[in-house]
């Protein structure tokens, strides 16, 4: 494969996971909605749904390595191009992209610890509704 066709799977790979992050963003916060109302069905299935998309997500990655030959900075070197040229359209272009992909994965990441903690916060809730508190009984 030639350098500017793994180029341009690089890029289409960046696009396809920009889309990806942002239905993932909106899985995640249903399932947020969905762990308020406590549906337990939906809650399953949503779930399902989030470890496919992470599942595609992960595939892709490991294309876009494999295509930039796995060395730790390539994608970095491939965003800033030669030392002391000025970085072409794509080069730009392609580094937006990466921006904003980055922004999406952050929020992403934020979205899943909140609705981590929400889940283990209803999960703790209803251990101690069922077996009553831990220390209650304990002798001195």
């Amino acid at each position: 494969m030639t350098r500017q066709a793994a180029l341009r799977q690089v890029v289409t790979g960046l696009t396809a996971d920009l889309e990806a992050y942002r239905v993932l963003q909106r899985m995640l916060d249903e399932q947020f909605a969905v762990a308020q109302r406590l549906d337990a069905p939906a809650l399953k299935r949503l779930g399902e749904a989030i470890n496919h998309e992470l599942e595609r997500l992960e595939l892709n990655q490991r294309t876009r390595r494999s295509l930039l030959g796995g060395m730790p900075g390539a994608f970095q070197r491939l965003l800033t191009g030669q030392p002391g040229a000025a970085p072409s359209a794509a080069q730009t272009a392609l580094a937006a992209r990466y921006a904003e992909l980055e922004a999406l994965v952050a929020r992403c990441k934020a979205l899943a610890a909140r609705n981590s903690s929400l889940l283990a916060g209803q999960f703790e809730t209803m251990q101690r509704m069922l077996h009553g508190e831990k220390h209650t009984y304990v002798p001195y």
